[in-house]
């Protein structure tokens, strides 16, 4: 009998800790865990929460508590952290400072740690390695949204006229693919099952929802770049409440929690489905979700400083236009109603948010300087800002269609013949470049 398949309960006052880019993972007796917790909380000063860091209790996952079970552990806990979170704690000693499989004790009569847990990097065979991994992969799809019901909520009675906005039929459907997942999710964390029939009828959804996600990302870009900096005041205020009231930016930024959301649905059972019938195929999917986890905040996080960089230029008045009071208050009054939206999605997606800064109104003395150097410059420049941050929009058609076909490897041999030609339809008939939707 082998050391995993004979492993004995870990050490009481010890846990082990999985760190990775985007988060960490630590298992052991459930008392050592939540000792372990209450020393993070009261090293960081303040809730995790406010750092921007996501938890998620591994018994509260079916498959997360079965990895548990696998490595004889008792509790365990994991924690999506931003890159500068992370480094945080690894800077104060509470977690270690690379990436890996670490040990460290704690001692759990008195709640507090030897000298910074003192952690020592372990090889773990591959059983264990791989059922740390697929605790780690299904806890982060778990804590990658908060609250998506509110977000839910929010588009609910829009959905359809959102989805023509988009010129996307298949974000009509969303709500409701949603809803199925989450059902199907809540059955697998209560019984641990995953019927083949279940997994046959929600397989080709995955390329599905990558094409509804990249259509979001791009028509706000797209509606970003279509504001046009070189117009007047008026204009530009016209055009910005025309952006907020008739495109409802923020409530499409909701509708993309709500994809991303059904996305990571879909994917905790790809997962489940390749550890019960396809356990060969399992790392690959775990993989490809946790990638899956990295690229979207990492796209999300830029688009949202993008198009926050864009409104706040294209908002503040030129020199020139120090007059245009009117104009002023209904572009700062869109702006600040965009801003609520924007911090809605970074809430939902667990980003941290800078503070935001005043929109800059030109002073007299800006007036006076601007008759001194007037030209096409400034224009150039407005525009060069403008388009700079939004161009990334171009890459999202590539991306979306990589995915897809890297969503049709995570779905096996369950998407059928018809799915395939769905997704590459879509690929075929994705714009090659934004700007050919611009008087969308």
């Amino acid at each position: 009998m082998t050391d995993e398949t004979a492993a004995p309960q870990y050490d009481p006052e010890e846990i082990t800790v999985y760190v990775a880019e985007d988060g960490v993972l630590c298992v052991g007796d459930r008392s050592v865990v939540d000792t372990y917790i209450a020393a993070l909380q009261r090293t960081a000063g303040q809730s995790l929460s406010d750092l921007g860091i996501g938890r998620q209790s591994l018994l509260d996952v079916a498959a997360a508590a079965s990895a548990l079970e696998a490595l004889h552990a008792t509790g365990g806990e994991y924690f999506q952290m931003s890159p500068s979170s992370l480094e945080l704690f690894k800077d104060l000693g509470v977690i270690p400072g690379a990436g890996g499989y670490f040990k460290g004790t704690v001692r759990s009569d008195t709640g507090q740690f030897f000298a910074n847990l003192d952690f020592r990097q372990v090889s773990l065979g591959p059983t264990r390695a791989m059922s740390i991994q697929l605790a780690f992969a299904t806890a982060s799809l778990r804590a990658a949204i908060k609250d998506v019901e509110r977000a839910v909520e929010r588009v609910e009675s829009k959905v359809d006229d959102l989805a023509a906005r988009v010129h996307s039929a298949t974000l009509g459907e969303v709500l409701g693919s949603h809803r199925l997942l989450g059902q199907h999710v809540a059955t697998l964390d209560e019984t641990g099952v995953l019927p083949e029939t279940i997994w046959q009828s929600v397989a080709a959804l995955g390329p599905q929802l990558v094409v509804g996600i990249e259509r979001l990302r791009q028509f706000l870009s797209q509606r970003v770049k279509n504001l046009d900096v070189a117009k007047s005041a008026a204009e530009r205020a016209k055009q910005l409440h025309d952006a907020v009231d008739n495109n409802s930016i923020g409530e499409v930024l909701q509708l993309l929690v709500v994809t991303e959301d059904s996305h990571y649905l879909w994917h905790r059972l790809s997962i489940e489905h390749a550890r019960t019938t396809e356990p060969h195929n399992l790392e690959h999917v775990i993989a490809s979700a946790r990638k899956l986890l990295r690229d979207d905040v990492q796209l999300d996080r830029e688009l949202l400083d993008d198009i926050r960089q864009a409104i706040d230029f294209y908002a503040t008045l030129r020199p020139l236009e120090k007059h245009r009071m009117l104009s002023r208050r209904k572009l700062e009054e869109d702006v600040e109603t965009l801003r609520r939206g924007f911090d809605d999605f970074a809430a939902a997606r667990q980003m941290q948010v800078t503070s935001w800064q005043a929109i800059q109104r030109p002073t007299w003395g800006d007036v006076g300087a601007e008759l001194g150097r007037r030209g096409t410059a400034l224009g150039l420049a407005a525009q060069n800002a403008s388009t700079k941050a939004i161009d990334a929009a171009d890459g999202y058609a590539t991306r979306a269609a990589g995915a897809i076909a890297e969503q049709a490897r995570a779905a096996g041999d369950a998407i059928d013949l018809q799915a395939h030609r769905a997704a590459d339809a879509a690929k075929d008939a994705w714009p090659k470049k934004p700007s050919q939707d611009a008087n969308d």
